[in-house]
This record gives structure tokens, C-alpha cells and sequence, in this order.
């Protein structure tokens, strides 16, 4: 197999939860937006008045509509940004929520269409050029994904996010060199971009360079020190350099991280239940759940915020005002 198709698998094998670090800082933005920390239901009953007292607001439908979508209510909230945009065509933030909250139901077609008017409406928006060259990709149109990436680059010159997306559809298109020269060119805009720095060391993996690839690996690892994936490229880098102690290390770190991550993914599982039983009023059933999602992720602010409301609900005063107080060291802006 030539080091381009190597390369190819190496980045679909890690696309999904490499990519998702770029991505995130572009596609996934919502715009119009209140505090994260505002009471979701309060906001949203107090939203719903506005609408029913003015229904032919814009900006109030756009902001109903971020607030249903924060709660992970997405139909209704691609309702009101479809009625913010019908009352008010050249709305440019009602557009581009709309196509995040299409993208987040698994609509691509409907986000690119959005996503599309969005920069019709505002064409020098690099992050929405961006945006647009993201939902592309993931639908396997390589050559008008790239050019969006390449319309962002030359918009905002200054763009790694750009530059690092460029090397990944170039990479999936079986050039690896310009995928390394992009992945290069996105390191000297921003050397703290750690994505760049991992695909550059993949690069460099597969062309021999292995002094090169532990490098970029090690420069990946110290800016996201918990990604599992770039401990696990270093271990076989290592590896191939013969440095076996080492690379045995770097695979049990990996090994190690992997768990932490399926323990996190089952405490927001558990944090999800919790607040359903929550709402049925199962307040033991509920304080049981955000319990096991406090053992399971001791460093979620989240679990112990919920465990917090949920002992509060239950009258254990000084166990959830010590519930809260922890929640608030992880997380001060939960502090109200």
C-alpha cells in the first residue's frame, strides 16, 4: 500500500473524533444566543410569552429557538428559526442556527441549504465558508468541500482551522504531500492546534521520519494531553524507532484513557436518566442516577450540580449545598 493510501486510513480510522475538534470551533456555532447558564425551562416559558404576545418578532422566534435547542428540544427549535427566517429572509443569525440544529438531527441536505443562505448573506464570513466546506465533507464531496476551506483560507489568511481542513480532505484524496504541507502551513499560523500537529506526525509516520513523527506526537499529546488516539499514534512511532519501553508505555496510556472516556460517556448516561427521573418527580431514583454519574466521572461539575438540585428537591440541605460547592470548584461558573 502507498504511504498517500496509508495516510487515507489513518484519517478515516481517527477522522470522527480527531476532526471534532475543528469542526466544533466552526459548524457547530450558534449565533443571537443568551447565557448557557440561563434556567433553560424558565427561558423558554418567558420566550414563549414573547412570541405569543409578539408573532411576528424575528429576533424573539431566533432566541426561542436557541433556547429549545440548548434544552435538546431540535424539532421545535428548526421551527422557530424557520419562522425567524419567513418573517425576516435576510436574517442572517436565523439562518445559520437554523442550519446547526438541521446538522444536529442528521439533516445535511436541509444545513447545507441553510448554512448556503447564511453566506449568501454575509459571502466574507470565513467560519460560515467553513461551515459549509464541513457538511461537504461529510457527505463525501471532496472537491467542493476543498474549495470552501480553500474560499475560507482566502478569506481569512490567518484561518489554521481552514489550512488543517484542507490537509484532511487532501489526505482523503490520496495527496499526501499537500496534505502535509497544509497540516505545516496551519502549525506556523497556530503551533497550539493540536489536530495539525497529529496529522503531520501521521504523515511523517508513514514516510519514514519517525524522530519527526514522535515529535509532532509529543507536541499533539502536551497540548491535549487526554487523547487517547495521539498517545496510541506515539506508541507505534516509538515502536518503529525501537524504543520499545517507551512505545509500551504510550499504548498503556492509551489503554488507560480509553477507559476513562467509556467511564465518562456512561456517567452522562447516567446524568440523562437522572434528570428524566427528575422530571417525573423520582427524586430518589434521580439522586441514585447523578450518584453513579459522580463515581463514574468524579470531575463532571454537571453530575454534581444535578445531584445538587436533586438532593435540594429531596430537603437534604447540607449534602446538596456540598453537592453544589464541588460542582462550583469544577466549574465557577455554575456559581450563582
Amino acid at each position: 500500500m502507498s504511504a498517500s493510501k496509508r495516510l487515507i486510513v489513518a484519517i478515516i480510522a481517527c477522522f470522527i473524533p480527531c476532526a471534532v475538534t475543528v469542526e466544533a470551533q466552526t459548524a457547530k456555532k450558534t449565533r443571537g444566543g443568551a447565557s448557557p447558564r440561563q434556567q433553560q425551562g424558565d427561558s423558554i416559558q418567558k420566550l414563549r410569552a414573547a412570541v405569543r404576545a409578539d408573532p411576528r418578532n424575528a429576533e424573539t422566534r431566533n432566541a426561542l429557538g436557541l433556547a429549545l435547542s440548548k434544552s435538546g428540544q431540535l424539532n421545535p427549535a428548526v421551527a422557530e428559526f424557520r419562522e425567524a427566517t419567513t418573517l425576516k429572509p435576510d436574517y442572517l443569525d436565523a439562518w445559520t442556527n437554523l442550519g446547526v440544529a438541521l446538522e444536529q438531527k442528521g439533516d445535511l441536505e436541509g444545513a447545507l441549504e441553510a448554512i448556503r443562505k447564511a453566506a449568501e448573506l454575509n459571502p466574507s464570513d470565513a467560519e460560515l465558508r467553513i461551515s459549509l466546506g464541513s457538511l461537504l465533507r461529510r457527505q463525501q464531496r471532496l472537491d467542493e468541500a476543498i474549495a470552501e476551506f480553500r474560499y475560507a483560507a482566502k478569506l481569512k489568511p490567518d484561518s489554521a482551522e481552514a489550512q488543517t481542513n484542507v490537509g484532511f480532505i487532501l489526505a482523503q484524496m490520496g495527496d499526501l504531500e499537500g496534505s502535509m504541507k497544509s497540516f505545516e502551513e496551519a502549525i506556523k499560523i497556530k503551533p497550539d492546534l493540536a489536530d495539525a500537529h497529529y496529522f503531520l506526525g501521521n504523515g511523517k509516520l508513514l514516510t519514514g521520519d519517525f524522530a519527526g513523527a514522535i515529535a509532532e506526537f509529543r507536541t499533539a499529546i502536551k497540548l491535549e494531553p487526554g487523547n487517547y488516539e495521539f498517545h496510541n499514534s506515539l506508541s507505534e512511532a516509538l515502536s518503529q524507532n525501537g524504543e520499545t519501553d517507551a512505545a509500551r508505555a504510550e499504548f498503556q496510556e492509551a489503554t488507560r484513557l480509553i477507559k476513562v472516556g467509556q467511564e465518562r460517556k456512561a456517567a452522562l448516561a447516567a446524568i440523562g436518566f437522572g434528570v428524566q427521573r427528575l422530571k417525573e418527580g423520582k427524586l430518589d431514583e434521580a439522586i441514585e442516577r447523578f450518584e453513579d454519574a459522580t463515581k463514574l466521572d468524579p470531575k463532571s461539575a454537571q453530575a454534581w450540580y444535578q445531584l445538587g438540585v436533586a438532593l435540594k428537591k429531596k430537603g437534604r440541605t447540607s449534602a446538596a449545598q456540598e453537592a453544589l460547592r464541588k460542582a462550583e470548584q469544577l466549574d465557577p461558573k455554575l456559581k450563582k
